[in-house]
């Protein structure tokens, strides 16, 4: 059970993390999904998600549905004992896995990837629009860093730069030596 609750609340985290965030100066930038790119069926899904993740993983109401189903239930009440007195007792539900939710989630994933990456490719071509326009050397002198210190070894460098001409790349970099993630 703790497991089952621990990779569903993972996944919706993650999930809400990617589609659904406001963002501030210095962070990644605010990632929403827009309801005009989605099917009714497909914003459906993905508000439920979000209001799983809202209601019932990063705030706790107890008894309120969320996403169509109530995650957690709160219960006290009187226990006759033994003795013939009272005492209070209390009994407490949390849903460690939801098949509707998952489901939910299976159907979004492709569409939450595709929309992060239109996204991505909206804000790098602006990038790349913007380096191609007369820029003061001085501010690429502001912006400069070390990538050796950053990325560990000249051969992950040398990786990243080469991948950047298949438009991406994923790489995983174990003692700073970039490997092939498994299966590739």
């Amino acid at each position: 059970m703790i497991i089952e609750r621990a990779l569903m609340s993972a996944s919706i985290m993650h999930y809400a993390r990617a589609t659904s965030t406001s963002g501030q100066k210095d962070e990644r930038g605010s990632i929403q999904l827009e309801r005009n790119r989605l099917t009714s069926e497909e914003w459906e899904d993905h508000s439920k998600i979000i209001d799983v993740r809202n209601q019932a993983l990063a705030h706790v109401y107890s008894g309120r549905t969320a996403g169509d189903h109530t995650w957690h239930r709160d219960i006290f009440f009187a226990v006759e004992t033994p003795n013939g007195t009272w005492a209070a007792a209390s009994a407490s539900n949390q849903t460690s896995y939801h098949e509707a939710t998952l489901g939910r989630l299976e159907r979004m994933l492709p569409i939450a990837i595709r929309e992060v990456k239109a996204k991505f490719q909206k804000r790098i071509a602006a990038v790349s629009t913007m380096l191609n326009r007369e820029i003061e050397i001085a501010h690429f002198r502001k912006h400069a860093f070390d990538p050796l210190a950053i990325f560990g070894s000249e051969e992950t460098v040398r990786a990243i730069i080469q991948g950047r001409q298949f438009g991406e790349t994923s790489i995983w970099v174990n003692e700073h030596t970039p490997r092939a993630p498994s299966g590739t």
